[in-house]
């Protein structure tokens, strides 16, 4: 699916999820745009960069912030309340 990529976006690629922290767009002479694309993991916050041919199928990931209260911690898991 070719979707308009753009700062600020979470993208799932290669069954990770990526925020997008900046795009460029290269043109040489005749040719078509190259787009290169740094991403940031959202599991360890590696970076990463990425060309738009590489990045092959890319989809677009709908996301929220909720304001949530601590409350214990499980053997576990983490106890939130909203």
């Amino acid at each position: 699916m070719n979707i308009p990529v753009k700062r600020g976006m979470v993208l799932r690629h290669q069954g990770r999820l990526y925020f997008v922290e900046d795009v460029v767009e290269h043109h040489s002479g005749k040719q078509r745009p190259t787009y290169h694309i740094m991403l940031r993991d959202a599991l360890d916050n590696r970076h990463v960069q990425r060309t738009l041919d590489e990045l092959g199928a890319i989809e677009a990931v709908t996301y929220g912030y909720r304001m949530l209260q601590f409350l214990y911690r499980s053997a576990e898991a983490w106890v939130f309340m909203d």
